[in-house]
């Protein structure tokens, strides 16, 4: 029989969860309630191919992780949610510039966006990725325009545009 990481309770199969960051086991009264944020969650996981969503329980109706992971988890997505609140100083270089200014600064990671139906939401994506990782610059920023379509609330089909970019976070 499984016993809690924390606190030696015993556990069957109803009280026993598992941390999905270091899968420790743990009872109901050990686990640590996080906050939640699905976009600060998508962009951490493109950023950060190691970076493990809390699980949802359905039992507590809320995300958790044993104690040392969901502090670990807050510190992550406090600084995502900070760097999506606040990258108006990161600058975007297209990939078509031809200049040298930008010669200077040192390439730290390739990040993609997912595609978006307002441009501006693709661009703030990549600000938010650069200011999480420490950077000034998204370099080399390509743009991905594709049509879309639904169906349109009295017949007939709208069709849209979704934009997505990827470029190289830099500082």
């Amino acid at each position: 029989m499984a016993k809690c990481s924390y606190c030696n309770k015993k556990l069957n199969f109803l009280t026993k969860y598992v941390c999905n960051e270091c899968g420790k086991v743990l009872c109901g009264k050990c686990l640590t309630k996080v906050d939640y944020d699905s976009n600060a969650d998508d962009l951490l996981h493109r950023v950060d191919s190691s970076y493990t969503s809390p699980k949802y329980s359905l039992w507590k109706e809320a995300h958790y992780l044993c104690k040392s992971c969901a502090k670990s988890y807050q510190q992550k997505m406090a600084n995502m949610i900070k760097a999506i609140e606040n990258n108006e100083d990161v600058k975007i270089v297209s990939s078509n510039y031809q200049g040298n200014r930008f010669d200077h600064l040192t390439k730290i990671q390739h990040v993609e966006t997912y595609a978006y139906r307002e441009k501006s939401d693709a661009e703030d994506d990549l600000k938010a990725m650069a200011k999480y990782l420490g950077c000034t610059h998204v370099l080399n920023v390509e743009w991905e325009r594709t049509e879309d379509e639904e169906k349109g609330p009295k017949g007939g089909t709208h069709i849209f545009s979704r934009w997505s970019a990827c470029g190289n976070v830099s500082k």
